[in-house]
């Protein structure tokens, strides 16, 4: 597993491409980020995925990261289309 593996299971995958648009806008804080994630998660549990999401973003591995989830036999379903659609739209 490398790091990239190792960011995308602190995020989540399915996390990870719901709340693409948000951890993708750099004009978005990230405390309001973390306040639409903490509707499902404890708050540190929100800065985490936030931080980490940022971080793959940061080093420009978004794309890369929606292909593996697209890829992922054992992702939900509903993950794998989103992140095929948001690969496909660019």
């Amino acid at each position: 597993m490398d790091e990239l593996d190792r960011l995308l299971n602190s995020v989540g995958k399915k996390v990870f491409v719901q709340y693409y648009a948000s951890f993708g806008d750099p004009r978005i804080p990230d405390s309001e980020v973390i306040e639409r994630l903490t509707q499902d998660y404890t708050l540190k549990a929100s800065r985490t995925r936030t931080s980490k999401a940022r971080r793959i973003f940061r080093e420009g591995r978004q794309r890369e990261a929606l292909q593996r989830i697209a890829d992922s036999e054992r992702t939900d379903p509903e993950a794998t289309a989103l992140a095929r659609r948001l690969l496909k739209d660019g």
